[in-house]
């Protein structure tokens, strides 16, 4: 899946490619990262939504109606009359006896209708929760309009907003589909051209097409529709500053449960917090995890970050709904708020390894600025981890400032222990109309070259040097 945003807050354009394994953003402060983050994270879980899944419910009719066997109809009657509509055209062609003819057409009206009743909608509901208002969504430094693109392997849309609602736009299939009357019963057939479905001539249209249509017409929706689901299964987002906002809204979560009980009666000047769906899902994830400690493929990764990095576990108190902290040489664990900065940071990560992702979710793990409070070291060890979890499967994407990180990353693709072509890198660079992917730092065999940091390097190399030769003039007077 390719996501492009235009004109998204300080954005004016960001183009993100989610077929890459590990991926890290680089930027300035106030440039877009985390508007680029949590956007590409809504869109991919409303897209992944387990309940907007499209799949046949059996492989078998039986003596029901064929509308009973597909989730694509459920409460949407757009896109019923669509197919109907769809289905009457079909069988005009076929009594007209034509030999071949396309529905890639008519095919897009019936997905941009699925779209806009059970994505679109989730999706602006998803955006308002996080940026406030639609109308907040605008670029201010031009005139151009807010979109996004998405396109997937088989097909690709566009999301634009016309009065103050998102709307779908330009749905367009890569492949053509053709049905094409035989003599026989025969498969459908697809290659790089496109499909060609194939009906029975011989077999009476009113009796037979029912069936044929579902097992032939609609499977080929879904075949579009897949996607990436074999790639991700499920989504998670660790947001910056995740250990204070972890410990506040333990401390205070009970106290914001009892406020909204009673948000009409509260004066005028309290206003209860607002917390994007992100953070919002961050906080859910942590609340509902299962003591259960997962016995997974990642458990190697795991023992590494208890033992050799935070030298101890975290471990979840099921009473009080709480993480905690065990230290190697103590036997009382500690609340988070009491240990140090750099377990309180990496104890979030180290419980979502532990108890919440699945060794078959097939994940990706949306994570903001994973080197805060860590030493240069211990950044290092952390950056061998994510491409641990990349070659596991899981999907990384970071965003950061450290050059610690980005260093051990480069040599990672240098020894080829890290594919470059599995390694998205994106720098954003701030232009008179927003900020943009620069391309001046997309990995290739030789690594990544250097357009964020070396610049801030040469600057403090610099001033040392002035700072030596002033020195070296005052001594010699």
């Amino acid at each position: 899946m390719k996501i492009t945003i235009n004109n998204l807050g300080p954005i004016n354009r960001f183009e993100f490619d989610l077929n890459k394994d590990l991926n890290l953003i680089f930027g300035k402060n106030n440039i877009g990262k985390s508007y680029a983050m949590s956007a590409i994270y809504l869109i991919v879980k409303n897209m992944i939504n387990k309940d907007l899944d499209l799949h046949i419910l059996s492989a078998y009719f039986g003596n029901a109606t064929m509308h009973e066997h597909f989730i694509f109809y459920e409460d949407i009657p757009a896109l019923d009359e669509e197919i109907d509509k769809f289905k009457k055209s079909i069988i005009a062609n076929l009594n007209k006896k034509e030999e071949q003819f396309d529905i890639t057409k008519d095919i897009s009206k019936v997905l941009e209708k699925f779209i806009e009743h059970r994505i679109i909608r989730n999706l602006e509901r998803s955006f308002k929760n996080s940026f406030l208002s639609i109308e907040a969504l605008k670029n201010e430094m031009n005139d151009e309009k807010f979109s996004i693109r998405i396109e997937i392997e088989g097909f690709g849309f566009s999301i634009v907003i016309n009065n103050s609602k998102f709307d779908i736009d330009n749905v367009k299939l890569n492949k053509k589909i053709i049905i094409k009357q035989s003599k026989t019963n025969r498969k459908k057939v697809e290659n790089n051209e496109g499909v060609t479905i194939y009906y029975n001539k011989k077999q009476n249209v009113e009796k037979n097409f029912e069936r044929w249509f579902f097992e032939n017409i609609m499977d080929s929706i879904i075949d579009i529709w897949r996607y990436d689901k074999d790639k991700i299964k499920n989504i998670y987002f660790l947001p910056a500053s995740r250990s204070g906002l972890y410990n506040a809204f333990n401390s205070y979560a009970f106290s914001i449960a009892e406020l909204s009980k009673s948000r009409d009666l509260l004066t005028q000047g309290l206003q209860l917090p607002t917390l994007s769906e992100p953070v919002l899902d961050y906080f859910l994830h942590l609340a509902n995890i299962k003591p259960e400690v997962k016995d997974n493929k990642y458990k190697d990764i795991l023992l590494t970050l208890e033992e050799n990095i935070l030298d101890g576990k975290v471990v979840f108190n099921e009473q009080n709904k709480k993480l905690y902290f065990k230290p190697n040489n103590m036997s009382k664990a500690l609340d988070l708020s009491f240990t140090s900065s750099m377990v309180s940071e990496l104890a979030p990560l180290t419980a979502f390894l532990k108890y919440i992702i699945d060794e078959n979710e097939k994940a990706l793990i949306f994570i903001e600025e994973p080197e805060a409070h860590l030493h240069p070291e211990v950044q290092v060890k952390i950056t061998e981890l994510f491409a641990a979890l990349a070659d596991y499967g899981i999907k990384i994407i970071i965003s950061t400032h450290s050059n610690y990180i980005f260093g051990k990353l480069n040599n990672f693709i240098l020894e080829k222990k890290i594919d470059y072509k599995k390694t998205g890198s994106y720098l954003m660079s701030m232009t008179d109309k927003g900020s943009i992917v620069s391309n001046t730092m997309i990995a290739d065999p030789d690594g990544i070259t250097d357009e964020n940091f070396v610049d801030t390097a040469e600057k403090l190399y610099n001033e040392r040097i002035d700072i030596y030769e002033r020195l070296d003039e005052y001594a010699d007077k």
